[in-house]
């Protein structure tokens, strides 16, 4: 029992990859952008995404838009200039997807694929749910930290930070939204 508890809570806290083909893969920025960038490319390669929205401002320790090396990188690796997709002016999570959603906004398709690190994933879709609405969050895939993997994280010091300042701003600017058993559908 006590097991399946932690499972749960891992799951909660790193919900398992759903993988679904959609339109674009939302890629949400970071301080290493090469991870996330690397992790959506793949997504691409193996069909599961038809274009790539990197999202992310500038970043003082990149000297650069997190979105604009994300998308150097993808078109150093083959991803055609058309499959590329910029939002290069967020300053924070909500106003990835706020940002985003306005970028694609009126456009047909099948959804999205959030991509994200795996800790900050549960915030990513939220925000992505919040501008592009419920139905148009199809899937998700995350990549671990370079610090932990989701299953090392009850014994990780870092990791258990991290759920907590997550948990934290999700407290703060999700407030309206519904509880974790209910917002997080664990696959």
């Amino acid at each position: 029992m006590q097991v399946q508890h932690a499972e749960r809570e891992r799951d909660i806290y790193f919900p398992p990859d759903r993988l679904v083909p959609a339109d674009i893969a939302l890629v949400f920025g970071m301080n290493s952008p090469a991870r996330p960038a690397m992790h959506a490319i793949r997504l691409w390669r193996q069909g599961y995404v038809k274009r790539l929205l990197f999202t992310g401002g500038y970043n003082p320790r990149l000297g650069a838009t997190e979105a604009g090396v994300m998308a150097g990188l993808a078109g150093q690796e083959g991803v055609p200039r058309d499959a590329i997709l910029l939002e290069p002016c967020a300053a924070h999570t909500d106003q990835n997807a706020e940002f985003a959603a306005r970028l694609l906004a009126g456009e047909p398709g099948r959804g999205l694929l959030i991509v994200a690190v795996h800790f900050h994933l549960r915030r990513c879709r939220l925000a992505a749910q919040r501008w592009f609405g419920p139905q148009a969050v199809r899937g998700w895939s995350s990549y671990s930290s370079r610090y932990y993997r989701a299953e090392d994280w009850p014994g990780a010091a870092r990791a258990r930070q991290d759920v907590a300042g997550e948990s934290e701003k999700i407290r703060r600017y999700y407030a309206d939204a519904a509880p974790f058993s209910e917002s997080f559908d664990l696959v």
